[in-house]
């Protein structure tokens, strides 16, 4: 199925009789004729506690914003964007400098992961809360950036190093913040490894500077250090793109 809009989703889940639907990290919205299908309802797991960070994007909003206990969320799908009921939802501690796969892990796989299995034993039973959402969110709705947003989601003159550190380090496998490696290296990434606070005036923030045979990238009152997971088949693919 390419979206929920093709016609033969609809008619295969009707064929299936599912008693409940779980959805997680769809890219589209749910229309009222499918998700209403399972007659318990259709459940989806949110990495955020919502109203937080409603929308498609709440890991790199969280990281921004430096949120140190994030939550995720059961509820049931509505017709909004993760508005619907909420069923379960609990928070955990993620250190600052945590990247995405170990928070992911926690945050989905092991927190998320309990809070379905709560929810659909809760389901079965016939008594799965049902805690209505407040309106509006108190945080922005958590988008995807643009391309062109990459290189300009880091304030590098106002944030102070560990923050600039925390989210590089966390979304070091897909936002481009800063230049990525060039020449042979081309199509590796940056390793986020760790930071100073021994900054150089002459130093601009955002700019990759080399010390000591190491490369950094200068923030705002420190250095962050980065290295090179060599891959072969980054290195191969990154020549083919550029050929």
């Amino acid at each position: 199925m390419k979206s929920c809009d093709d016609e033969g989703l609809e008619a295969w889940l009707r064929e299936k009789h599912p008693d409940v639907i779980v959805v997680f990290s769809m890219s589209q919205l749910l229309k009222k004729s499918i998700f209403n299908i399972p007659k318990l309802g259709t459940i989806n797991l949110h990495p955020s506690f919502l109203p937080e960070y409603r929308g498609p994007n709440p890991d790199l909003w969280q990281y921004i914003n430096m949120e140190e206990y994030p939550g995720a969320t059961v509820h049931y799908v509505d017709e909004g964007e993760d508005t619907g009921d909420i069923i379960f939802q609990d928070r955990v501690n993620i250190p600052i400098g945590t990247k995405s796969p170990e928070r992911l892990d926690q945050l989905v796989g092991k927190l998320g992961v309990s809070l379905i299995l709560k929810a659909l034993n809760a389901i079965e039973l016939g008594h799965a809360p049902r805690v209505k959402q407040p309106m509006e969110s108190p945080t922005s709705r958590a988008r995807n950036l643009h391309l062109d947003e990459h290189k300009t989601v880091i304030d590098w003159e106002n944030w102070p190093v560990e923050r600039v550190w925390h989210v590089l380090r966390g979304t070091e496998l897909w936002l481009n913040a800063i230049p990525q490696p060039s020449g042979v290296f081309r199509g590796q990434r940056w390793t986020i490894d760790n930071y100073d606070a021994c900054s150089r005036d002459t130093d601009i923030p955002g700019k990759i500077y080399r010390i000591h045979r190491r490369k950094y990238v200068a923030a705002a009152g420190g250095r962050i250090f980065l290295s090179i997971d060599f891959r072969i088949k980054r290195m191969i693919l990154g020549f083919v793109k550029h050929a």
